[in-house]
């Protein structure tokens, strides 16, 4: 690494040697302490590196030989000075354009709005700017976690709020509710299969009773208006003495029901886990990628460790907005782990197969369920042999059913 930063800072050129016997010609450049480095074969001769303090004495060596040289090349700072030198104009016109993009991409200036589709754009405008965020002001001024906040919190029609900084831009991305308005709504389904334990009816017609077993889809409220639900003879047939008028609207359908359902889960594990763990030893390698040439500035040329993981991380620098240089600085961890294998027995594969089940299970379960009663099934299919313990539970629970179905 060193070498390369030498070479660099003393300048390096890319040559082409063509002609005849030049193997004897190379031995003689070795021989006279030039060096030569990464030399390849090509249609009749080499190409090779070499510093430009050398050249001068490659001349005189091919002066009366049948080959030609010439220079493919030149790197390093001696040739970066000296076109600095005859560009002086020119790159102080480029400083003062980077200082000035760099000071412009310190603001804001353009606010993007996406996700809202019944919310108009300026509503959402006007609350980014009573928040204080206007264009034209700091970066660093944003906070950005206080913004979703209050636009959530001004707008009860907005769910969701994502701020993002991209550049000097703000992106903001929201999600609206998705609000059911209630003349929209219909008949009550159950949104479960099961078998009913209690229900209250609040507004509509019933259209199932207690310990009726019911599938997911079925109406189980139907809407209707007050003639429809008051308009049922008794045991004796009679009818209630005041009925309302029957060309009344139907209501929506509103009510509770309560109902016993199955849910069946599926969990296994392993008797014999094989774990790679962090031993807390760890390598840091730091390069430098300028172009496509990668020079490594620290760190072993080799990693030691038998097993390993890698954490990379690359900055690339950026001017403003998408201007970036093609410079990156790339920091990779080589991170030291080990192989350890443990033994559990039986009944601790199979009780985190259980948990696993169950997890499995209260995910697709609805808030506010009851669980009446847990079982549990091994699956004995041969599959202990091949280290595994697979495990069945099948919950039963109580939960309310009832779905609110939308007028289509």
């Amino acid at each position: 690494m060193i070498e390369q930063l030498l070479r660099c800072f003393k300048g390096y050129i890319l040559v082409e040697l063509q002609g005849n016997a030049l193997e004897r010609l190379l031995n003689r450049l070795s021989n006279l302490d030039i060096s030569l480095w990464d030399i390849k074969r090509i249609k009749n001769g080499f190409r090779f590196k070499m510093l430009a303090r050398d050249y001068h004495r490659l001349r005189p060596l091919i002066k009366y030989r049948k080959c030609t040289v010439r220079i493919v090349k030149k790197y390093g700072w001696p040739f970066i000075h000296y076109r600095a030198q005859r560009r002086r104009a020119f790159l102080v016109g480029v400083l003062a354009f980077l200082i000035i993009l760099k000071t412009v991409s310190l603001f804001l200036w353009k606010i993007e709005i996406v996700g809202n589709e019944l919310i108009p754009i300026s509503e959402i405008e006007q609350l980014i700017y009573n928040s204080g965020i206007q264009r034209g002001m700091f970066l660093k001024k944003l906070n950005l976690l206080e913004l979703e906040h209050y636009i959530v919190v001004e707008n009860n029609e907005i769910s969701w709020v994502n701020a993002t900084l991209q550049g000097t831009k703000l992106k903001i991305e929201i999600v609206e509710k998705d609000l059911i308005d209630e003349t929209d709504l219909t008949d009550v389904i159950a949104s479960k299969s099961g078998v009913i334990i209690d229900m209250i009816v609040m507004k509509g017609k019933p259209l199932v009773k207690k310990g009726d077993t019911v599938s997911a889809g079925q109406v189980l409220i139907k809407a209707a208006n007050k003639y429809e639900v008051y308009a049922e003879p008794d045991f004796e047939g009679n009818l209630p003495p005041y009925l309302p008028p029957a060309d009344e609207e139907p209501e929506p359908a509103l009510g509770i029901v309560h109902a016993r359902v199955w849910y069946e889960g599926y969990g296994e594990a392993e008797c014999t886990v094989t774990q790679e763990l962090y031993t807390g030893q760890r390598e840091r390698i730091l390069k430098l990628k300028i172009g496509p040439q990668i020079i490594q500035i620290s760190g072993p040329k080799i990693i030691a460790f038998e097993h390993y993981k890698v954490e990379k991380d690359v900055k690339s620098i950026s001017l403003w907005r998408n201007i970036t240089l093609p410079i990156e600085i790339i920091k990779e961890d080589y991170l030291e782990t080990a192989i350890y294998s443990e033994r559990r027995s039986r009944d601790t594969a199979v009780f985190l197969a259980q948990e696993q089940a169950l997890s499995s299970v209260l995910n697709s379960m609805a808030s506010g369920a009851i669980i009446i009663q847990a079982k549990y099934y091994i699956i004995e299919d041969g599959m202990m042999e091949n280290n595994i313990v697979r495990v069945k539970v099948i919950l039963e629970v109580e939960e309310n059913i009832a779905l609110p179905l939308a007028r289509q």
